[in-house]
């Protein structure tokens, strides 16, 4: 018969994640708990773990006896706790752990506690941090987040969404206009909720279910209310915030919900518990308050789904506007604040918002508000997989013109292009990889025939790349990938991309993700073009039986090689070059006949509102002394090839002269889809 406490010791080493926190959790050597674990695995004659990976992953069979094994402690712990004429006093600790937003409400159920329970302590910490473990050691967690919480042995329950809102004073609604959609938004001094991991972007949704997702970039980001109430209150800017918090502000009118017929994407509210074997009656008492509350303070409940109660936003109060009348408050952080006459409750718009809005405010108002054509000349938004904020200041100096820059990996970016195809979000893309601005080139997504006044800037490597379209524009080179090797663990180095298949280097290779990976890709393509579609599926498929390692991004390869958790990488330039500056001990091996090349790009969206604009940021691109910054100021992204005269090259990159093979980009982009699903179902086999 099995050992219960063979089973309550594998329950812990998962909820640990490992045998090392359970041995530091339980105070035991793990070659204790490693050798318990064993005998359990040989009684069940099947293995609970799989160490064949590097983080902790139970097998199928470790995942069923893990649930079966929680089934039968909590029931056990279950009996001792109703046996325990201790355990069914209200007497004792709780720790609560809860988002900011909460703490108004908390006041309710901590006022009602010490009432009504006197023997309960309360121990309250503040936190908004999503990142819950079983092993932080609160025994209740109340949560508001925006994206799914990480996962834990904790128990979560999903008690209601919330929605967010848009509001501003009447005085900022004054100065700077009531804006026509969500995508206006980008002309707003925006405050913004930071309820959960921080996000660039923002889904807005309407009443007829058409969603919109636009950017997002607050210029102050803060998880307290507080704060940013006071700030928004005092005119500083419009704030995306909770409906709960903004209620009585919105009846009194000292805030006008600024996007009435829009719902920015909701809080989901949750209350997570350890395990049911850890919960006493008092744990038990507070989270029937907490649910209690939810229901009380935030708004009506207007239907439920899949048990989840979805939350209306707040009735506000009917505002009744003549002229703009101010008054100075001194003695408050609220500046100046409208006269208006308050009454009840009649309608869930504002009637500021109907058809006569305009008129509601005023005629002064009306005439002070901007009006936002298609030209209007905001910041020329750019979506890029390199630079990063080093773009923004410069390009602000050099031009006097503002920018918005988004960066995220290839993959992300050409998703986030892909689901925004039929309203664009970006005037300009910069991308590395000829493959994919191709790609975007023949689905019509770029400016064709572009006619910088600086073309002639480009050199002899800029000319061979530029299409014949002028869609977009070569701004530098870097090789996709090179062979990088840790010279300390290697005895003999591999001499070409084809001895990485042999069983020598077995398990110690690694690459990024060409799905992924912008610069990953045209390294494939241009192996697959220069070796043939047969060849270089058998070199690519001898990898993976090899046990090729495949990372997500070039930047984890690196660090693995540099670690030594890999001896030989397929890397790119950019970042194997930066290793052995840093004095990494690795060596790079440049193919004689030239390695792999990925090109960067610089293009305008075909619909571009700002094509001025977006015209002047490539001609700026193009300019030597902007490569020339770009290649000093970029670390890694900066070790490319220049694209124009004078811009020179960075002497602790690849030697002058060396040679690159680029992959045709009408080829690369004609067969990304058939080489990346290739690959991707060798790496799952």
């Amino acid at each position: 018969m099995l050992d219960l406490n063979d089973l309550r010791l594998f329950a812990l080493i998962v909820e640990n994640k490992g045998i090392g926190r359970a041995s530091r959790t339980l105070n035991q050597a793990k070659s204790t708990i490693s050798r318990r674990l064993a005998a359990l695995e040989y009684q069940l004659k099947a293995s609970l773990i799989d160490r064949d990976r590097d983080d902790f992953t139970l097998t199928q069979k470790g995942e069923e006896v893990y649930q079966l094994s929680r089934t039968i402690l909590e029931a056990g712990l279950l009996v001792e706790a109703t046996l325990a004429n201790e355990q069914t006093k209200l007497n004792g600790n709780i720790n609560l752990s809860l988002s900011s937003l909460f703490v108004p409400v908390f006041t309710h159920i901590a006022a009602e506690l010490t009432q009504t329970h006197p023997g309960i302590r309360l121990n309250i910490a503040v936190n908004d941090d999503t990142n819950i473990q079983a092993q932080d050691g609160y025994d209740l967690y109340w949560r508001a987040h925006g994206q799914q919480l990480a996962d834990s042995a904790l128990k979560q329950q999903k008690l209601a969404r919330h929605p967010l809102q848009v509001v501003a004073s009447p005085l900022y609604v004054k100065r700077k206009g009531l804006p026509y959609s969500p995508e206006a938004l980008v002309h707003f001094d925006m405050l913004g909720f930071e309820h959960t991991q921080r996000t660039n972007q923002l889904s807005f949704s309407s009443g007829n279910s058409f969603t919109t997702t636009v950017d997002y970039l607050p210029k102050l980001r803060s998880a307290n209310i507080d704060l940013l109430l006071h700030n928004v209150l005092a005119s500083v800017g419009c704030a995306v915030l909770p409906a709960y918090s903004c209620a009585p502000y919105l009846a009194n009118g000292l805030l006008v919900d600024i996007l009435p017929d829009w719902q920015a994407e909701s809080l989901t509210i949750s209350l997570l518990k350890r395990p049911l074997a850890y919960q006493t009656p008092m744990v038990t008492t507070v989270s029937g308050l907490i649910e209690r509350s939810v229901r009380q303070h935030f708004a009506l409940v207007a239907k439920t789904e899949q048990g989840v109660a979805t939350l209306l936003r707040p009735v506000a109060a009917k505002l009744s506007y003549t002229a703009p009348s101010i008054r100075l408050s001194p003695h408050d952080a609220l500046q100046f604040m409208p006269e208006t006459n308050v009454t009840s409750g009649e309608n869930l718009m504002n009637p500021i918002f109907k058809a006569v809005g305009a008129a509601v405010i005023g005629a002064s108002t009306l005439l002070s508000m901007p009006a936002y054509a298609d030209d209007t000349p905001g910041p020329v938004v750019v979506y890029t997989n390199d630079f990063e904020d080093v773009l923004r200041d410069r390009f602000k100096t050099d031009t006097g013109r503002d920018a918005e820059i988004v960066q995220m990996s290839g993959g992300e970016l050409l998703a986030r292009i892909a689901a925004e195809a039929s309203n664009p979000q970006w005037d300009i893309i910069i991308f590395n990889g000829s493959n994919a601005l191709q790609a975007l080139d023949d689905k019509g997504q770029l400016k064709r025939m572009v006619e910088p006044r600086n073309l002639a800037n480009l050199n002899e490597i800029g000319q061979k790349q530029l299409p014949q379209t002028k869609a977009w524009f070569p701004i530098g080179l870097a090789a996709s990938c090179v062979l990088a090797y840790r010279k300390d663990m290697t005895e003999t180095p591999p001499a070409s991309f084809e001895d990485l298949a042999n069983e020598k280097y077995a398990g110690k290779v690694g690459m990024a993700d060409p799905a992924v990976a912008a610069p990953a890709y045209p390294c494939v393509a241009q192996l697959f073009y220069a070796m043939g579609d047969e060849k270089a599926r058998a070199m690519f498929g001898g990898y993976f039986n090899n046990g090729l390692r495949v990372f997500r991004t070039n930047g984890p390869v690196g660090r693995a090689l540099e670690a030594g958790d890999i001896s030989v990488a397929l890397l790119t330039s950019q970042v194997a070059y930066t290793l052995k500056n840093k004095g990494a001990p690795i060596e790079i091996l440049w193919p004689d006949n030239g390695a792999p090349g990925s090109v960067r790009g610089v293009g305008i969206q075909a619909k571009t509102k700002r094509p001025e604009a977006a015209q002047t940021f490539v001609e700026w691109m193009l300019e030597p002394t902007t490569q020339k910054y770009l290649q000093d100021s970029s670390g890694a992204d900066g070790l490319f090839e220049a694209t124009v005269t004078g811009a020179g090259r960075r002497a602790d990159g690849p030697p002058e002269g060396s040679i690159y093979s680029v992959a045709p980009a009408a080829f690369a982009a004609k067969q990304e889809e058939a080489i990346k699903s290739w690959f991707a179902d060798q790496a799952v086999r």
